[in-house]
């Protein structure tokens, strides 16, 4: 099995992005939360 394959550079930036978005949403959210509580 050959798994030499080449991957698109847009395909790794939409994989990376479609990862990032909702991971940075949840950090925001979280922070958000986290300044309520303590505020």
């Amino acid at each position: 099995m050959n798994q030499n394959r080449e991957v698109s550079p847009a395909l790794i930036y939409i994989a990376w992005t479609v990862v990032a978005l909702p991971l940075a949403w949840g950090v925001y959210q979280t922070l958000i939360k986290v300044a309520q509580l303590f505020s």
